[in-house]
């Protein structure tokens, strides 16, 4: 991956927009191949959209792993860069900043707590921002490691 990696975030690697479209892209491609969720094209997405969640993702003060992640899942999600497919898409973009950042799973996730998870986001109120952002932190806590835990 290359995602960008920002000095003055304490070397936390931020995917770019072109990351999305030419690494988590095609890793979305490859993942859900079945009929009923293959991934449509691109065109027609919104970069602008994405940008802007890929930005206020980046610039939030609080700068743990899981609390950026959470930020980064609630507004890719939330953003809507996409015709179809912004779930999937948050999912790998989510699951490629952690790998980046040098997390990985504890354990296998269930299908079906993935899917819960991200139609709990999706279907979240604004209002609720700050308490989905804070249940998707604990759910990144609850299956990620960091990979560098022993250093």
């Amino acid at each position: 991956m290359s995602f960008d990696v920002d000095k003055d975030l304490n070397e936390i690697a931020f995917p770019s927009i072109e990351d999305v479209e030419e690494v988590c892209y095609p890793i979305a491609c490859e993942v859900f191949i079945e009929e009923d969720y293959r991934m449509p094209g691109l065109r027609g997405w919104n970069k602008d959209r994405m940008e802007a969640a890929l930005g206020a993702a980046k610039n939030i003060p609080d700068q743990t792993i899981a609390s950026l992640g959470a930020h980064l899942a609630y507004y890719t999600t939330k953003g809507h860069a996409f015709l179809d497919g912004n779930k999937r898409m948050t999912l790998v973009i989510l699951y490629s900043f952690l790998a980046v950042n040098d997390f990985e799973m504890k354990a296998p996730i269930p299908v079906m707590e993935v899917v819960q998870f991200i139609e709990r986001v999706t279907a979240s109120k604004s209002e609720e921002k700050d308490i989905i952002i804070k249940e998707i932190e604990n759910w990144i806590i609850e299956h990620f490691i960091s990979s560098n835990a022993d250093d």
